[in-house]
């Protein structure tokens, strides 16, 4: 699990030119929606099979929902470790209908992986990530 945790770490902060596609399943998704004060209050875990795939020679992430979701990314940030000890890095992405948002690649401190949409009122998390 270490090596997925340093891979992933490595492969969003050089973004180098060698051939970095990586193709992830997730299990679990959660929807948010900001309150008054601007915090997401995330609803319960519902199961899923998602496939999410993260190019960086060509600058997207897709997810294979129902609805498929593109993003091109166009900033990242450094790699922080939050309050919880988890490994993250944050994108700025624009989605396929031409909105601005915010994603995350999330690895906690037990390896498991998330991915976070941002958007101004709503929010989602892909978990459980499985690297294929």
């Amino acid at each position: 699990m270490k090596k997925f945790i340093i891979t992933i770490v490595l492969a969003l902060v050089c973004m180098s030119s060698f051939a970095q596609t990586y193709r992830f399943r997730s299990t679990d998704l959660a929807l948010g929606t900001r309150n008054s004060y601007g915090n997401i209050v995330w609803g319960k875990w519902e199961r899923c099979r998602v496939l999410i795939t993260i190019d960086f020679d060509n600058g997207y992430i897709k997810v294979y929902s129902e609805k498929e979701q593109n993003y091109v990314i166009i900033d990242a940030g450094e790699n922080y470790v939050d309050r919880s000890g988890g490994s993250n890095i944050d994108f700025t992405a624009i989605d396929e209908e031409g909105i601005e948002c915010d994603l995350r690649l999330r690895v906690q401190r037990d390896g498991t992986g998330q991915l976070y949409a941002f958007y101004s009122n709503i929010a989602w998390v892909y978990g459980g990530l499985n690297r294929l």
